[in-house]
């Protein structure tokens, strides 16, 4: 088993994107990336048509089109807590958007199917590493 937020666990965790349907229909009209900022971990999608068709462990050179970021300890609550307590946190600064906020506005319910997907992947039994790295 990979530890989050490894690359790894993020190559894994495409697999999940691909069969909910949810994320696919959301994002169909989507052609940029998405960086997540786990602690000092950064994991970056590039997402066409619903698709994740890259992850790398860095932004690539022509940039992300938003951010999601957060302390580590947000993100493992995030997969862990017994509720999904997303909308909370971005409510009270805890995961930030940054970068196309219109457009991550406009993605929200593909933002969200990606947030269940997270929780689906994580299960009972995820390695969250210390530090937000590995």
């Amino acid at each position: 088993m990979s530890t989050f937020p490894s690359l790894e666990w993020f190559r894994e965790f495409t697999e999940v994107l691909e069969d909910d349907p949810e994320f696919r229909q959301s994002m169909r009209h989507f052609d940029g990336s998405i960086r997540l900022e786990v602690g000092d971990q950064t994991i970056w999608m590039k997402i066409y048509r619903g698709r994740v068709i890259e992850v790398l462990d860095q932004e690539a050179e022509f940039g992300t089109t938003f951010t999601i970021s957060g302390p580590s300890e947000e993100w493992e609550r995030l997969l862990t807590a017994d509720h999904n307590p997303f909308g909370e946190q971005q409510t009270l600064g805890k995961l930030v958007f940054s970068g196309n906020v219109l457009e991550s506005t406009r993605l929200i319910d593909g933002i969200n199917a990606l947030v269940d997907c997270l929780r689906l992947q994580a299960g009972s039994d995820i390695v969250i590493a210390s530090g937000g790295g590995e």
